[in-house]
């Protein structure tokens, strides 16, 4: 029987399919290593908080071909750990960089994370913490400016007339 084994397994294969075997393997290599290549994850995500509107913009830098078939398919907001906007989408409005606008009244003192995913491969998440506002301490705060009052004249008139009118009086006595 070990005879049989040996002898099947040391025939020589056929030269057809030792040829389509090296091409499949090529094919397959080459559609793996490819595809990843031709999609790209988010480059760039830059938050900002407009306080007095109450608006997060959210401007993320995805660089592809046709945003029709390659895009931001995900943008989750997480406030403070707990998900507030998951919003999924079927394409990207430009070719690179865009941004969207969230309606999202934050407090100070608020971490705002948010992930962009892209419909074929990888994310990026960026963090934001809400700042307090500035105000101004009892020692930075102006003291008021007082206004100044009017002087006599420091001058020689009002000498020269006070020793006139010593020396007059004296005259006249």
């Amino acid at each position: 029987m070990n005879d049989i084994f040996c002898a099947f397994m040391n025939r020589p294969r056929a030269p057809a399919s030792q040829g389509l075997v090296v091409i499949a393997t090529i094919l397959a290599l080459a559609f793996l290593l490819v595809n990843p290549v031709a999609a790209t994850p988010p480059t760039a995500v830059d938050l900002a908080y407009n306080d007095v509107t109450g608006q997060l913009n959210v401007t993320i830098t995805h660089p592809v071909p046709n945003p029709d078939v390659h895009y931001i398919k995900n943008v989750m907001v997480k406030v403070n750990d707990d998900v507030v906007i998951n919003r999924d989408y079927t394409s990207q409005p430009t070719k690179d960089t865009f941004t969207y606008t969230y309606a999202l009244p934050l407090k100070p003192g608020d971490t705002v994370r948010v992930t962009a995913t892209c419909v074929l491969v990888g994310s990026l998440t960026e963090t934001l913490t809400i700042p307090a506002p500035v105000h101004a301490t009892a020692s930075q705060a102006a003291a008021p400016v007082p206004t100044p009052t009017p002087k006599a004249a420091a001058g020689l008139l009002p000498m020269t007339g006070a020793i006139i009118l010593v020396f007059g009086v004296k005259k006249l006595l």
